[in-house]
């Protein structure tokens, strides 16, 4: 089979036969962003993401992916330098009230990720107690962007801890200069 030499891509409008096409023929990927993929599913993703030993970088942006396959994403990927995990905010999809529950997606990136550099989860609904643990669990973090993650109250407990980062976005910064849609149009 053909290898394409390419280091980066990136795939909007995918579903999981270009998905598995792409994987089958490049295992030299350094960063990878699906963006608006909702064709291509969680595990399609992870199966991916395995044949590729040198991916830096890894960004889901408007996707159909489950917060339960975090830590087999980074079981997958030591090291992933940077990653985005980034949906729209919604009052309705994220009033669920069980912490634990909220906070999975944050406890697989605080378990398994610990080389990252970058961390963007806009619009994701974990709570203060994940944001604890990526912050204790990924101690080379230099910037996080947490816009829209409304479940995270900025307390000074919270704003103390962020004071390390390089960059730091909190959940009501503005969406300014993001590209994508981060906000329900019924909560606008």
């Amino acid at each position: 089979m053909l290898q394409w030499p390419i280091i980066m891509m990136q795939i909007c409008f995918c579903d999981d036969y270009l998905l598995q096409y792409v994987c089958d023929s490049s295992h030299i990927l350094k960063s990878w962003r699906l963006i608006a993929c909702s064709e291509i599913y969680t595990l399609d993703v992870v199966e991916g993401i395995r044949n590729q030993p040198l991916l830096e970088e890894l960004e889901i942006t408007l996707g159909n992916f489950s917060e339960d396959y975090i830590a087999s994403v980074g079981e997958a990927l030591p090291n992933l330098k940077q990653f985005r995990l980034n949906r729209i905010w919604s009052n309705w999809l994220n009033s669920y009230e069980d912490e634990e529950f909220n906070n999975v997606m944050a406890f697989g990136i605080a378990k398994t990720m610990h080389q990252l550099r970058h961390l963007q989860l806009i619009g994701n609904k974990f709570t203060n107690k994940g944001l604890t643990a990526i912050l204790e669990g990924c101690p080379h973090l230099e910037s996080l962007d947490i816009r829209r993650c409304n479940n995270v109250k900025m307390d000074s407990d919270m704003r103390t801890r962020c004071v390390r980062l390089t960059t730091f976005r909190p959940p009501n910064d503005t969406l300014d200069d993001y590209p994508h849609q981060a906000e329900s149009r019924d909560d606008l």
